[in-house]
């Protein structure tokens, strides 16, 4: 087995530590997850930042995007002040339905990768998802050469990209702080 990884569980602490740079006094996080896989390592990981930041985070579990809207109704229920997204394909195909919820509720929304804040949620944080594309030919044209996939490694990410989405923020009334705008890649207006 070979291939490249995405890191997930890696940033999950990364991603609650870009919320609570982002929103003054964060007490609550919501983490939405889908239910019909097992996240518990980034649960867990996620549980273990924000116990450290004297965060107290509320688990949403959802398990088709029939739910979504159940969702996000107990998330504000929950007065969480945040949305974190696990880095989960149901999330990445309904992520313009989920910003446009996290945007009628007025909560800001963390996603793993470019096409989330593109879509609408707040903030991104993860691989450069088209470096990964790249870096996965040069895996597809040493295989072809011959090489055994066994013999190559699993390769971290090199590169990442940091989007925040400030048509977002203004429409949930926040303020970014400099600090932040200053270290994104990319900001879309």
């Amino acid at each position: 087995m070979t291939g490249l990884s995405g890191v997930f569980v890696d940033l999950a602490a990364k991603h609650l530590e870009i919320l609570k740079d982002t929103v003054a006094n964060l007490s609550i996080v919501a983490l939405l997850f889908n239910s019909t896989v097992n996240w518990r390592p980034y649960i867990t990981e996620v549980q273990s930042a924000a116990d450290a930041h004297g965060i107290s985070l509320h688990v949403v579990k959802v398990g088709y995007p029939d739910q979504l809207q159940e969702g996000f109704s107990e998330i504000a229920n929950s007065h969480a002040q945040a949305v974190l997204l696990t880095p989960d394909g149901m999330f990445w195909q309904q992520r313009t339905r989920i910003a446009d919820l996290a945007i009628a509720d007025g909560v800001p929304t963390v996603g793993w990768m470019g096409d989330i804040a593109d879509a609408g949620a707040l903030i991104s944080y993860g691989a450069d998802t088209p470096d990964l594309f790249r870096r996965a030919a040069t895996y597809v044209d040493k295989i072809l050469k011959g090489a055994s996939p066994a013999d190559l490694p699993i390769e971290q990410p090199t590169k990442f990209e940091f989007i925040i989405n400030l048509k977002t923020a203004k429409a949930i009334g926040l303020t970014i702080p400099p600090t932040l705008l200053v270290r994104a890649n990319k900001l879309i207006e």
